[in-house]
């Protein structure tokens, strides 16, 4: 990958296809993977700058894909941003 490559990672296809086919209309190298085994693969083949990742997936969520990369000193230094339609809501008042 160039000097300008993004990682989509999510189990959900149709924002995989969205995500990376805006990112790759903006000029970027972009690659995408399904779910966080098949995104620590990849990077062990193409080190991108910048991982968009789902935090709800299945096996592997997206924080135990981080704690593996931050751990390895050659991938310490790639940008990850979560991803999530995981909705908080504040408990009602009594």
């Amino acid at each position: 990958m160039s000097n300008k490559s993004i990682l989509v990672v999510d189990d959900d296809e149709d924002i995989r296809s969205l995500l990376t086919y805006n990112i790759d209309k903006a000029g970027y190298d972009v690659d995408a993977a399904s779910n966080g085994v098949e995104c620590l693969e990849k990077i062990k083949k193409n080190k991108p700058n910048l991982i968009l990742m789902d935090v709800m997936m299945p096996e592997m969520d997206g924080l135990e894909v981080c704690e593996q990369i931050k751990s390895n000193p050659t991938n310490s230094d790639i940008l990850i941003c979560f991803l999530t339609c995981l909705l908080y809501t504040s408990p009602s008042p009594r």
